[in-house]
């Protein structure tokens, strides 16, 4: 018989475009890639060899027998490899097979080896292939058992996808379950013309959608820096510690970051960050990069002496302290360092975010931090505090109090302030002083503001509060919460779901938060005002004092810091100081609430200065809900 290669020509040229293509751009370390890789080495080896093979079954007389025995056992065993790293690769994709489990490699492997078997033997037994007498290549009594194999793999990869296709995309899922029908079709059509080599070409088929959507670069990397996004690089951090490989992780924390950008421009620093990250990535030839935060990024670096990790860390921080290029000669990085060994000082993504979380808290200083070196109790403790924090999210473990807030115009209480409380089994009471700034570096503060905004909402509905003459509650908004996109609709929702009025909840920004991106607070906060909500700044005195936020942004309420007021008691000039801040606050037709009243020479201080509001110990400490409302009845 004489074949008809134009298809498996086709396919090798296919297949080596391909290689270059994906050898050619930037790849995550994920294990899906590497069976990616080599299933494109497989492929192309496949369609070479049926090729060669093919030319020596059309001319048997050029060629000696055991040659083209040995010709066709490569075709054979690199066809049959080529599914069984299919499934292998979906299972990676779809995350089932972090750790490969006995049962699914049992279902990988076993038929692999009956196959590689059977086609290892075929000289003696000819099952598969052999010769007839005249020298002619003909198939064994067992050869579609081969073809049945290939369709189990086919099937299983099919089976995870559909367990598991939430975790990819729509143009993810169709390249990878168009495997089986363009494949399936390339079979039926060679065991029908056997002249015709498709299988290798519609391979290249199948290759191609996966290259151009589950391996598409742009999904994985960040693109202000030119490193792994987020995700990616956390996930990658989580294979390797899931597979106890030791490695170093060098957390960069550009602490100028914000200073930088300012001096130098938005779109300018996304050049110095790609500079960097470059370098960083050329620190080690096994050097991973990628995202950690804001202003946080990471390397991991494989396993070291610590003396050779101290110096790459100490090079690493005096390059960042050197200009990456002429327009950022007066403005470089300044840096905070973090090495943590891992898996031997965090086994866990969490444990690696409780280490970063603890030195930062702990130190401001630019300088090189080896967990090592930190304190191991109070490092604990902190983790002790993460681990209550999730505990509470997923078991409703969070508390709501409420602080009254007493009306010097009404002569009565009017409003109250909501303050969420943590009480662990273990640990006891934790303070909000403590576990909000961990929650917020944690990644957990958006679910616990989803909670007090919802809990708050469903209590003044519940309670019918409106009865009590209370005409709003204070809601505290952190940080990270005023930078989302979707804040307002999302809080808007929520009042709707309960049938609750916006003007029933008082939103208090604290000061530091207008010193972040003070156009994107802007739009929030019209848009929630547009709703009906109204705005609290909160814990005045004790930030950054921008007066511009005070009378630019679109505060009703001012609230001054207790701090302020405890020390005007004593020292003349602070009392000058607030004296003032109640004038401008007046001057820009704002109302003021004073946090921190406890006397009657408190009352009678701020009387004199016009203070509209009072809120403190004088009135009632924080108290639990079915407290507050029974202080309403009281009252």
């Amino acid at each position: 018989m004489i074949y008809e290669v134009s298809f498996d020509i086709a396919a090798i040229l296919i297949f080596i475009i391909l290689i270059i293509l994906f050898y050619g751009k930037k790849k995550s370390p994920y294990r899906y890639n590497i069976a990616f890789g080599t299933l494109l080495a497989v492929s192309l080896l496949t369609a070479l060899f049926d090729l060669i093979g093919a030319y020596m079954i059309s001319y048997p007389d050029l060629f000696p027998q055991w040659l083209s025995y040995i010709v066709n056992m490569i075709y054979l065993i690199a066809q049959n490899t080529a599914t069984p790293i299919y499934a292998y690769y979906v299972i990676l994709l779809t995350g089932s097979g972090r750790r490969i489990g006995w049962r699914i490699g049992l279902l990988l492997l076993v038929p692999y080896w009956i196959e590689l078997l059977l086609i290892l033997t075929t000289p003696l037994t000819e099952w598969i292939i052999g010769y007839d007498q005249n020298g002619f290549y003909q198939h064994g009594t067992l050869f579609p058992l081969l073809y049945i194999l290939v369709v189990y793999y086919f099937i299983l990869g099919a089976c995870f996808l559909i367990k598991y296709n939430k975790s990819l995309s729509f143009d993810k899922q169709f390249a990878l379950f168009s495997f089986l029908p363009v494949n399936g079709a390339g079979m039926l059509i060679q065991m029908r013309l056997p002249q015709y080599l498709l299988n290798p070409f519609c391979m290249t088929i199948s290759m191609t959608l996966l290259l151009f959507s589950v391996q598409n670069a742009e999904e994985i990397l960040d693109n202000a820096s030119g490193a792994f996004d987020e995700r990616t690089f956390g996930v990658t951090l989580e294979n390797h510690l899931l597979m106890e490989q030791k490695f170093w992780l060098m957390a960069v924390n550009i602490t100028n970051y914000e200073l930088v950008e300012k001096s130098i421009g938005a779109d300018r620093i996304e050049d110095i960050l790609k500079k960097a990250v470059k370098y960083l990535s050329q620190i080690n030839r096994k050097a991973i990069v990628g995202r950690m935060g804001d202003q946080l990024f990471g390397v991991r670096l494989p396993d070291m002496p610590y003396y050779e990790m101290e110096k790459l860390a100490e090079e690493t921080q005096e390059r960042f302290a050197k200009p990456f290029d002429d327009i950022q000669r007066d403005a470089c990085f300044q840096t905070r360092l973090i090495c943590i060994a891992c898996p031997h000082e965090a086994t866990t993504l969490e444990q690696i975010a409780d280490i970063i979380s603890h030195i930062e808290e702990k130190s401001d200083e630019n300088s090189v931090f080896f967990a090592a070196n930190i304190d191991q109790v109070e490092r604990n403790r902190n983790f002790e505090i993460r681990r209550a924090i999730r505990t509470a999210i997923d078991e409703h473990g969070f508390e709501m109090y409420y602080q009254p807030i007493y009306s010097v115009e009404e002569q009565r209480v009017v409003s109250a302030e909501a303050l969420i409380r943590l009480n662990d089994q273990k640990l006891g009471f934790i303070s909000p002083e403590i576990f909000i700034p961990i929650a917020e570096k944690g990644g957990y503060i958006l679910e616990i503001g989803n909670f007090v905004f919802e809990s708050v909402c469903q209590f003044f509905q519940e309670n019918r509060l409106a009865e009590y003459g209370i005409h709003y509650v204070e809601v505290n908004l952190s940080v990270v919460e005023c930078m989302q996109h979707d804040l307002a609709k999302r809080l808007f929702d929520i009042t709707r779901r309960y049938g609750l009025s916006p003007e029933y909840l008082n939103l208090e920004i604290t000061e530091t938060a207008t010193a972040g991106s003070i156009e994107r607070l802007r739009h929030t906060m019209q848009r929630l005002t547009e709703d009906g909500f109204v705005f609290s700044m909160d814990d005045y005195g004790t930030g950054y004092s921008n007066i511009k936020s005070v009378y630019d942004l679109p505060f009703e309420y001012i609230k001054i810091d207790k701090s302020i007021l405890w020390t005007s008691m004593e020292n003349e000039k602070a009392y000058t100081v607030l004296k003032n801040t109640f004038l401008l606050a007046k001057e820009l037709g704002k109302k003021i609430i004073m946090e921190g009243v406890e006397t009657e020479e408190h009352i009678r201080r701020l009387t004199e200065l016009g203070c509209d509001y009072f809120q403190g110990y004088y009135f009632s400490k924080p108290i639990p809900g079915d407290q507050f409302i029974q202080y309403l009845k009281e009252h």
